[in-house]
């Protein structure tokens, strides 16, 4: 088991959705890491583990738990500077600057730092420039000597920047908080964004009942915390480490790498610049597995196929946060799929013949996204396994069919749209 399913484990009494604890705690291994370690781009560049990433979500759904978990676990690491509560983008470059991080705090030979908040709207003071600087600050690997050229306040000196976020926000927070330039202009591109509707479990919290013996939910931190220390005492020491491949993970990112620059030109690039970086993202969050795992430096098959699965899930999250405001880019997908149900006898699709009569329009992967987490969801479109006999052989398919509460709802739209 490593690290990050040990927090997840230990974390299991808690309602947050499991993915905001999973990729918290990735922030944390990467605010741990800094400019430790790096992934050697065949000379070009060197990729090191840094990582924004926003939670997001309606409110109450539970990001402040994961997001001051990392803080807490990072703090009592003592291996990074940890920026938080109400800040301008200048005091975040001077705290970036300051060697000692408070009286008693390590002396950092660079500008590491951990901005952490639970609502990212409230976190930064209005700037014109924050999120530009934000976004200079992210590619650490290009800006050895950023502060010398662009930043200077007196004596102040930002050396080897290494900023990993890791905040919150719910939808229309996000949207009144970073503009329209800002989302096209490469800040989002650079944003790992974990979108969520529902919490893991519900779990009412009941303690301190008469008569009840119920055990109250300690979270070990002192003992979770012990790993961060671990990766900090082992790698500070010394120059900066580069990871190394095994032959079976090369071989499998070697296999995603090329099919996914090619989508890449054929389709082209999505408004934000997410799908352009999706390959460093990959990496940044393989190296982080990793050191979930240990400190040798290695990247293994697992770390890079769990590190593409997470990755890549995050491109139509991605898509449909920055699409628009209520917009759903995969809306015109939707509607084709619901004309094809509608105009069914009984209104009712198997999975393979939806595919064939939407080839061209969707995939399967388009298909499963839309029927599961619209129509199934919003109670349009039941659900069912069946089995057919082909020639001798049984297959096996997802039969889909409209419910009256879809169909009903349908009708009431049309009707309104009429009458507009």
């Amino acid at each position: 088991m490593n690290w990050i399913s040990q927090v997840l484990d230990e974390a299991k009494e808690a309602e947050t959705p499991t993915s905001y604890l999973y990729w918290s705690m990735v922030a944390a291994l990467a605010a741990t890491a800094a400019n430790y370690v790096y992934i050697n781009r065949k000379g070009v560049y060197q990729l090191r583990p840094n990582v924004y990433i926003m939670l997001m979500g309606r409110s109450a759904l539970g990001k402040g738990f994961p997001v001051n978990t990392a803080k807490k676990l990072v703090t009592l690491a003592r291996c990074t500077r940890v920026i938080s509560g109400r800040n301008s983008i200048q005091s975040v470059v001077k705290d970036l600057a300051t060697q000692e991080s408070s009286e008693d705090g390590p002396v950092f030979k660079d500008s590491r730092g951990f901005f952490v908040s639970s609502e990212f709207a409230t976190s930064l003071i209005k700037d014109e420039a924050a999120l530009t600087i934000l976004t200079d600050l992210y590619d650490c690997h290009w800006n050895e000597e950023w502060n010398n050229k662009i930043i200077s306040r007196g004596t102040d000196k930002v050396i080897k920047p290494n900023l990993t976020i890791l905040s919150g926000s719910s939808p229309s927070h996000f949207f009144d908080t970073i503009p329209q330039t800002n989302i096209s202009g490469g800040f989002v591109g650079r944003m790992l964004i974990i979108y969520e509707e529902k919490r893991s479990k519900i779990n009412d919290l009941m303690s301190d009942v008469e008569g009840e013996v119920i055990e109250d939910f300690k979270f070990p931190y002192d003992k979770l915390a012990a790993h961060l220390k671990n990766i900090n005492e082992t790698l500070k020491e010394g120059p900066e480490r580069k990871f190394m491949w095994t032959p079976t993970a090369a071989k499998v990112w070697r296999a995603w790498y090329t099919p996914q620059r090619n989508r890449e030109e054929t389709e082209g690039e999505d408004k934000t610049g997410f799908k352009g970086r999706l390959p460093d993202h990959v990496l940044k969050v393989a190296m982080c597995l990793s050191l979930s795992e240990g400190t040798t430096l290695k990247i293994n098959e697992t770390n890079i196929e769990e590190a593409i699965e997470q990755t890549s899930g995050l491109l139509y999250t991605s898509k449909r946060v920055t699409a628009g405001i209520g917009k759903d880019p995969l809306a015109p997908q939707a509607k084709i799929i619901l004309e094809h149900l509608l105009s069914a006898p009984n209104h009712e699709l198997t999975r393979k013949r939806l595919l064939q009569k939407g080839h061209g329009d969707f995939d399967s992967a388009v298909l499963d996204r839309i029927i599961d987490t619209v129509f199934v969801e919003t109670g349009w479109v039941e659900k069912v396994r069946v089995v057919a006999n082909v020639k001798g052989e049984l297959q096996h398919d997802w039969s889909y069919k409209l419910t009256p509460e879809g169909l009903a709802d349908y009708e009431k739209f049309i009707e309104i749209v009429k009458e507009k």
